[in-house]
């Protein structure tokens, strides 16, 4: 008990200020936003995310595949949109634009911001919808590559659980290869439900050898989400 109060102690003011810094710094990128700034977001963008894993005391190792070529962007998947994992995504391809659930489209102002920086609004349930929201060209000649979080949310044990349907569409409507990603150790930094953080974890971030879209294109859906399950799942700890 005494322990649980000390780590508490510790690392609750750290998660407090991280969230405190993210939403003091909105305003501005909604602004931003309004006045259709989009450069200006993305290149703030990698400044933003890595004031934040300071504040935290962390860094992200990156290892496995690395050897993209010139110009080429993907569809990168990794498991579950938790906020400090998806921030590390988001510092490891800064330029990257992001596949959210239609419903944050409708929070106001906050949804505005997504749409001008380039996010693609899914509803696995509803096609037509995706079809009509996607502001993203989802070519291999596009201007920046595409996050996926197929897992949709987070899971109380960390554990990866069976990837929703969502990913399949953007993926059977583009060109760009798929590039799976395991990061480890952000369950254990920031579980889904203590408001803690745990100040041992170690951070990291494997780029897996893109699956070209040739190939995901024989595969079918099922085989697919097993293949990208798979790939994700190796190497992985919470």
């Amino acid at each position: 008990m005494r322990r649980g109060l000390a780590i508490l102690a510790a690392t609750l003011p750290l998660y407090l200020l991280t969230h405190l810094t993210g939403w003091a710094l909105l305003p501005g990128v909604l602004v931003l936003a309004i006045c259709h700034q989009e450069p200006a977001i993305q290149r703030l963008k990698p400044a933003l995310v890595g004031l934040l894993f300071r504040i935290v005391g962390k860094q992200v190792k990156v290892s496995g595949w690395s050897d993209p070529q010139p110009g080429q962007n993907h569809l990168i998947a990794s498991k579950d949109p938790g906020l400090y994992a998806g921030l590390a995504l988001m510092r490891i391809f800064p330029q990257a634009a992001i596949a959210a659930h239609t419903f944050i489209s409708w929070i106001p102002l906050f949804g505005h911001t997504l749409r001008q920086i380039g996010t693609v609004f899914v509803a696995p349930r509803h096609p037509q919808f995706t079809r009509r929201s996607r502001a993203h060209p989802l070519r291999s000649e596009s201007s920046s590559s595409l996050l996926l979080f197929p897992e949709g949310r987070r899971t109380p044990d960390g554990q990866i659980k069976h990837f929703a349907r969502g990913f399949l569409y953007l993926l059977r409507h583009s060109s760009l290869d798929l590039l799976p990603v395991t990061r480890n150790g952000f369950n254990t930094l920031k579980p889904a439900w203590p408001l803690t953080l745990a100040p041992q974890a170690s951070l990291e971030g494997i780029c897996h050898p893109p699956i070209p879209n040739a190939q995901t294109r024989k595969l079918s859906d099922a085989a697919l989400t097993r293949l990208l399950e798979n790939q994700i799942q190796s190497g992985y700890r919470p």
